[in-house]
């Protein structure tokens, strides 16, 4: 009973109203079916390795990008 509450009590102060969610679920349902589409038709013409692989490396990429900014940005203020 208590998860209950503390939900109910977040959900008064959120300024979403259920319909608003109802939209936004409905919307990341969408995006997420959508993106397998174009993710599996990316593994068809490219190869799942290579997806992957191209995946993992641009996740490291943006990975390392990020945590060089957030240490600089710290150190500057």
């Amino acid at each position: 009973m208590g998860r209950v509450s503390v939900f109910a009590g977040l959900w008064l102060v959120s300024s979403f109203s259920l319909s608003s969610l109802s939209l936004r679920i409905r919307g990341r349902v969408l995006l997420n079916g959508s993106g397998l589409l174009f993710a599996g038709r990316l593994a068809d013409l490219f190869g799942r390795k290579w997806l992957y692989l191209g995946g993992l490396t641009t996740f490291c990429i943006f990975s390392i990008i990020s945590a060089v900014i957030k240490v600089s940005y710290h150190d500057h203020t």
